[in-house]
C-alpha cells in the first residue's frame, strides 16, 4: 500500500465528512452504547463528568490524529 501511495500520491486525496462515525463505528465500536461512553471517559481517561469541554478536548485530539495521518500529509505536498 505504501508503494501505491508513493506512486500515485499526487492523484490521491483523503477526505472525510463525518469522522465521528468513522471512529465510532470502525475503531471504537463499544462507544455506540451510552454506558460504554461513560466507561470510556470515566475509567479509561479519568474524565468525569462528561461535559462539552471534555468532548471538545477529545475532538481536538482526534483532529490532530487525523491531520497527522500519512494520507493527510500527502495532500499538503501538492
Amino acid at each position: 500500500m505504501e508503494t501505491f501511495a508513493k506512486l500515485f500520491e499526487r492523484f490521491l486525496v483523503f477526505v472525510y465528512h463525518c469522522f465521528d462515525r468513522i471512529v465510532i463505528q470502525g475503531y471504537l465500536p463499544l462507544l455506540t452504547r451510552p454506558e460504554h461512553i461513560v466507561h470510556f471517559f470515566r475509567d479509561v481517561h479519568d474524565q468525569y463528568p462528561i461535559t462539552p469541554r471534555v468532548l471538545a478536548k477529545r475532538t481536538l485530539e482526534y483532529r490532530g490524529w487525523v491531520q497527522g495521518y500519512p494520507w493527510m500529509t500527502m495532500r499538503s505536498k501538492q
